[in-house]
């Protein structure tokens, strides 16, 4: 299986449909919140809070399901991070244009970046994960149950 192939399927899996969908819906959101708070509006400071709220919203969905609510949160968080991975690729060729001319520290700060972006993408399902399922149990705790309605 190709890698293109192996990313389709993990992007159209059954149970983590939703998950997708709420990356895809988050990343106008994280635009709209680059545009409006960013000092330049295509730069690598990006307030990650939409999307922190969009895998809040995932964990929250994914707390009693049988898939794991921090895959899923992973995967809402990859989705949403991509503007942010264009915009990092556009600091990192602008700065190649301004002069960097050694290509090792090219070559190394790309490898930081990918880094970078992988473990934000992980910090933040991890986090929207149990934010979620905090947020899910405390919401059944107070609502009240109607039996034999």
């Amino acid at each position: 299986m190709s890698p293109l192939e192996s990313l389709h399927a993990r992007l159209t899996r059954a149970e983590l449909r939703t998950a997708t969908l709420i990356g895809l819906l988050s990343i106008p959101l994280v635009l709209l919140e680059n545009l409006l708070l960013a000092s330049d509006p295509i730069s690598g400071d990006v307030s990650g809070v939409s999307l922190l709220v969009a895998c809040v919203a995932t964990g929250y969905l994914y707390a009693d399901r049988a898939t794991e609510a921090r895959w899923a949160c992973e995967q809402t968080a990859a989705l949403g991070m991509a503007p942010v991975g264009v915009f990092w690729a556009v600091e990192y060729v602008g700065g190649v244009a301004a002069g960097w001319t050694r290509p090792l520290a090219v070559v190394l700060l790309g490898v930081v970046v990918v880094l970078l972006w992988i473990l934000v993408v992980v910090l933040l399902g991890a986090l929207g994960a149990f934010l979620g399922k905090w947020l899910r149990r405390g919401v059944q705790r107070v609502r009240p149950r109607v039996v034999g309605a």
